[in-house]
């Protein structure tokens, strides 16, 4: 009768445990798709990436000899490959997208987007924009918050350590 029950346990045990087993396998191997896509990307623009990170369905990179920011995401059906000549960069910012919104007399705020904001030198720039994430897509915020911090950290701080060219002076 003992020998049951402990058949019976190590059963249930395994049936548990397979699931969380499954979905580990399936976040490692969507982690590895999306770094292959990203190091495709840089490899058209005859780069590298030297450090990256992956997010839900999404994945970020740099090249820091070449001076190029990737951004791979896919959504969907559709996939968004963007990247940044960071020599022509000034600045790295955060927009946030918010709303307010009232739930019991309590005013509640909810993000709806997150994007790295590339600033260019040039006036005439054109901003451009890693949207990382949509309250469309994904109904809650996971790590990117996380994500985006760091990574406009670690763009900014390559942008100040980046050589630059000198500019002319007019007199």
């Amino acid at each position: 009768m003992e020998s049951g029950t402990i058949i019976m346990g190590v059963i249930i045990i395994i049936i548990c445990i397979i699931p969380f087993m499954l979905l580990n396998q399936n976040s490692k191997k969507t982690k590895s798709q999306l770094l292959q896509l990203l190091n495709d990307l840089a490899k058209k623009h005859n780069c590298q990436i030297s450090q990256y990170e992956s997010g839900r369905g999404f994945a970020i990179g740099i090249d820091e000899t070449n001076h190029f920011a990737f951004f791979y995401k896919k959504v969907k059906e559709y996939e968004y490959e963007q990247f940044v000549d960071l020599s022509k960069i000034q600045t790295c910012t955060i927009e946030k997208i918010t709303r307010t919104a009232k739930n019991n007399g309590r005013e509640n705020v909810y993000v709806d987007r997150l994007d790295l904001k590339f600033i260019p030198i040039a006036k005439d720039g054109a901003v451009t924009k890693f949207e990382l994430y949509r309250s469309d897509v994904n109904l809650q915020l996971f790590d990117e918050l996380l994500t985006i911090n760091k990574w406009v950290k670690l763009l900014n701080d390559h942008l100040q350590q980046m050589p630059r060219p000198k500019q002319a002076v007019l007199a």
